[in-house]
C-alpha cells in the first residue's frame, strides 16, 4: 500500500487534491474518504454484531511457531491489517545497530565533553544551568518593574490633566 505524496499545499492550490488515490495493490486505487468510508462501516458493523450478541468468552488454541500473523488474525482479526501493514514496513526497513567501536567513541565523546563543562565551571568560564535562570528572573523581575512604575507614572499625569482642565 503506497501513499499519495504529502504535498497537500500546492496540490490544493492545484486542484489536484480530489483526485489523489490511494495505491491498494493488485491494480485497486481507493481515495482517502473512501478508506476511512470503509474502516467506518467496518467498525460499525463489528460494534453493532457485538451489542446485538451477549457477551461470551471462547477458548481458542492457536499454535504460533511457524506465522504470528495466522495468530493475530484468530484472536484479534480487527489488528490484522495493521499487523500486515507494519510487517511489510519490517521488511522493507533495514535493520540497523550501532558498532561497537561507534558507541565506545560515542561514551568516550560523552565523557570528555562532560568533564570539558566540569573544568569550564569551576575556572567560571561558564556558568551553571541554574545561576542563567535566577539571573533571568532578576532581569524579567526589574523590567516588570519598571513597566509598573511608567504605567503608574502615566496614569498619574492623566489624572492631573483631568483635574486642571475641569471646572
Amino acid at each position: 500500500m503506497q501513499w499519495p505524496a504529502w504535498n497537500w499545499l500546492r496540490d490544493r492550490a492545484d486542484g489536484r487534491l480530489a483526485t489523489r488515490k490511494i495505491d491498494m495493490g493488485s491494480g485497486r486505487f481507493l481515495t482517502a474518504a473512501d478508506l476511512l468510508e470503509g474502516h467506518y462501516h467496518r467498525l460499525a458493523r463489528q460494534t453493532t454484531a457485538q451489542a446485538s450478541q451477549p457477551p461470551h468468552t471462547q477458548t481458542v488454541t492457536v499454535q504460533v511457531a511457524p506465522d504470528l500473523q495466522v495468530a493475530i488474525a484468530v484472536l484479534a482479526p480487527e489488528l490484522a491489517p495493521l499487523t500486515a501493514v507494519a510487517s511489510e514496513v519490517a521488511q522493507a526497513m533495514p535493520h540497523v545497530q550501532p558498532t561497537r567501536q561507534f558507541r565506545q567513541e560515542l561514551h568516550r565523546a560523552l565523557e570528555q565533553t562532560h568533564r570539558q563543562h566540569q573544568a569550564q565551571r569551576r575556572l567560571g568560564t561558564r556558568r551553571h544551568q541554574d545561576e542563567s535562570s535566577v539571573a533571568w528572573f532578576i532581569i524579567s523581575g526589574i523590567g516588570l518593574f519598571l513597566v509598573a512604575l511608567w504605567l503608574g507614572r502615566t496614569h498619574l499625569q492623566r489624572r492631573r490633566t483631568l483635574r486642571t482642565s475641569s471646572p
